[in-house]
């Protein structure tokens, strides 16, 4: 029945990919609404399928004989789904099939034309990944002899809720990002890339960014809490290859902004968004094919070769479309600011065909500069990712690239984006004298230094930690500096042109609303100022957690005590438990940090003979400010001595606040402004790319 499904979405995505390119090169043919349809329903029966087979524990089926168990409990028997490659791949099908729905449901509001052959690029995706699924990962196989009972998912796949939530924040993110490509293949295709164009790309963007940036914080946190080695981010291929597409649809963002208030930059969006899709595959086949070595990657399988076949057809076929036509868009781009008659950008008015000069010292130089530094940054940790695979397929041997690389390679180009992300919102669109931006500087500036100083005066004399500190101070300053110039301009009277409030602004509540108007008026750039203040506050906790000394290890004997870092920890007793499958021994701590009373902690070293791992889940005792990171190596229960590892992280809590802070600023910046209707002569995407009516409403 799954194999079905499978089957079914393949058909249906691919009679959707042809009735969609007849659709594109004649708008009037009908949608296949029926095939879209019929793909996202066929990804959903084949999950739900195999969701029941894992409940049912239904060991017939080969995948549930490999990844279920009768002692697995109910919440990791539902994420076991996904917690092998085939299953995966089912995931991935479900999300794919309702981001088409969602894509198809909700076309742009202008530029239409661009509509199919966008859903000609999602239908055609999910056509591959129906078919990978179908021919080289299906999870439904049948079983020779049926077992009486699986091994259950990987331990430590089924000892942390984080399961549940991880993998398809990613995928999310993943799969939100084809959008984006679609869209940007469209706009290569038609030589159209207006405002509607921009606002789709933006928003579907920007919602596979935020589940991108979620999933990739969850991971970490549970990296943290599990593995046992008391770090959060390890360089590791597979970490790395969910990173790349968030820089690079990071850049992309900040480019789609700099395009809105100045022009230009069409052809540079256009490739952003077509290789945050290509790092998606990219990433996508590092991590089912089995060619790097990592804790978070799936074993070797027949995926691999399909995958690197797909990427290469994306990565080419764009890329010779960019070349074929980039001009043409580009073309295009320039006829659309000499066809408006004037031009606008920050309160400029300049007569049509004039050239649209931007000084370097601006707010879109300083985007651009964002845009170039990012690209380095996605550059070098590509470099680092992809090095030791390409050498031991050239030369066979093998190597290994570490955090020293990273940490040497990205420092300087960390801190010169946190140096533009502290600046640039303060510059003008336009040119604006010096002494006028000294002046905006100014307050941030001197909080900055203030910041700075104490930090230096605290002991810390590291630089990175000081600049990086004074940077986030900076960038706080201004957030709120201008929330408080914001407030205090709709304080006056005939502020925000409201005249039923006129001369009645003394008034707590009419003041109140009216301030209120302005925050809702103003969120999405102050969802952007949060934004970054809190990509400057996690700068921080990195910065400062990782100038930590390393973790150090000490034996201790029952009712002895060690001392680490001003964290004292007594050994109260071990047990020790032998289940069929398991030895587990478990260190019973009190730690006393100073400031209370101790606090119990239990650290575990678990042995898992058929599974031939050892897991050691750590004892961490969380604050705002530090962490106690306590791992279990060995336990002698007769000996009564227990070998620990113990490290003291600071401000670990402040980068996991610093992650939902981020989340809370993209929500702001991405809500949705309220839909006003479109006028017929509006339907063009805006100055030259304007379409004939009877065309736009096909």
């Amino acid at each position: 029945m799954g194999t079905a499904c499978l089957g079914l979405g393949t058909v249906a995505s691919l009679a959707a990919t042809v009735g969609w390119v007849a659709r594109s090169r004649d708008g009037r043919r009908r949608a296949p609404r029926a095939a879209t349809w019929a793909l996202a329903l066929a990804a959903l029966a084949a999950f739900l399928i195999l969701e029941w087979a894992l409940l049912d524990r239904d060991f017939s089926v080969r995948y549930v004989a490999e990844h279920g168990g009768r002692d697995v409990p109910l919440y990791y028997t539902l994420t076991s789904l996904w917690s092998a490659l085939e299953g995966s791949l089912v995931l991935w099908l479900l999300v794919l099939g309702a981001v088409v729905v969602l894509a198809f449901r909700h076309p742009p509001r202008t530029e239409p034309h661009l509509h199919p052959p966008a859903m000609a690029v999602l239908t055609a995706t999910a056509a591959f990944f129906f078919g990978l699924v179908l021919l080289a990962g299906n999870p439904f196989e049948s079983v020779a002899t049926v077992p009486p009972d699986g091994p259950g998912p990987n331990p430590l796949l089924r000892s942390h809720p984080a399961m549940g939530v991880h993998p398809p924040l990613l995928y999310a993110g993943y799969v939100g990002l084809a959008v984006p490509f679609a869209y940007a293949i469209a706009a290569l295709v038609t030589g159209r890339a207006g405002a509607g164009w921009a606002r789709t790309v933006r928003r579907w963007t920007l919602l596979g960014w935020a589940a991108l940036t979620a999933g990739i914080a969850v991971g970490a946190w549970w990296s943290y809490a599990v593995l046992g080695w008391g770090g959060y981010w390890a360089w590791d291929p597979v970490e790395n290859a969910s990173l790349l597409p968030w820089l690079t649809a990071t850049a992309l963002l900040h480019s789609l902004l700099a395009r809105r208030r100045g022009g230009g930059l069409t052809g540079w969006t256009v490739c952003l968004a077509a290789l945050t899709f290509s790092l998606v595959i990219l990433g996508t086949f590092l991590t089912r094919s089995g060619v790097v070595g990592s804790v978070h990657a799936f074993t070797q399988s027949g995926v691999g070769p399909p995958l690197l076949a797909f990427l290469a057809a994306v990565t080419v076929g764009w890329l010779v479309l960019l070349a074929l036509r980039g001009d043409r868009l580009t073309a295009r781009a320039a006829g659309a600011d000499r066809a408006a008659g004037t031009e606008r950008a920050a309160g400029e008015v300049r007569p049509a065909g004039a050239s649209r000069p931007w000084p370097l010292l601006s707010r879109r130089g300083a985007l651009v500069g964002n845009n170039l530094l990012l690209a380095a940054v996605a550059a070098t940790v590509g470099v680092g990712t992809l090095f030791p695979t390409v050498r031991q397929l050239v030369s066979g041997a093998e190597s290994t690239v570490g955090p020293v690389y990273y940490n040497r390679a990205l420092a300087p180009l960390a801190l010169a984006v946190l140096a533009l992300m502290a600046v640039g919102p303060l510059l003008a669109w336009r040119a604006d004298p010096p002494v006028r931006i000294a002046r905006r500087l100014a307050t941030p500036a001197i909080s900055a230094g203030l910041v700075a100083g104490l930090v230096g005066l605290s002991g810390d004399h590291r630089p990175a930690v000081v600049v990086v500190c004074g940077l986030a101070a900076f960038i706080a300053a201004n957030l709120v500096h201008t929330t408080a110039a914001r407030l205090a301009g709709a304080g006056r009277p005939g502020a925000d042109g409201a005249g039923a409030d006129r001369g009645s602004a003394g008034a707590g509540g009419v003041g109140g609303r009216r301030w209120w108007r302005v925050l809702r008026g103003n969120r999405r750039s102050l969802g952007a100022q949060i934004a970054h203040l809190a990509v400057a506050i996690a700068a921080v906790a990195v910065v400062v957690s990782g100038a930590d000394p390393p973790a150090e290890q000490r034996e201790i004997a029952i009712d002895g005590t060690a001392t680490v870092r001003g964290v004292t920890i007594r050994l109260v007793g071990l047990d020790s438990r032998v289940t069929p499958g398991q030895e587990r021994a478990t260190a019973r701590l009190e730690v006393d940090a100073g400031g209370g009373a101790p606090r119990r902690a239990s650290p575990t070293l678990a042995l898992l003979p058929d599974h031939g791992m050892v897991v050691a889940t750590p004892a961490i005792d969380t604050g705002l400010r530090r962490d106690v990171y306590i791992t279990l190596l060995a336990a002698d229960p007769q000996a009564g001595t227990a070998l620990l590892r113990v490290s003291v992280n600071r401000l670990i809590g402040v980068l996991w606040c610093a992650a939902g802070l981020l989340l809370v600023g993209t929500a702001l910046a991405g809500w949705p402004r309220r839909r006003t209707p479109i006028r017929p002569a509006e339907q063009a995407a805006g100055p030259g790319s304007r379409v004939p009516v009877g065309e736009a409403s096909r």
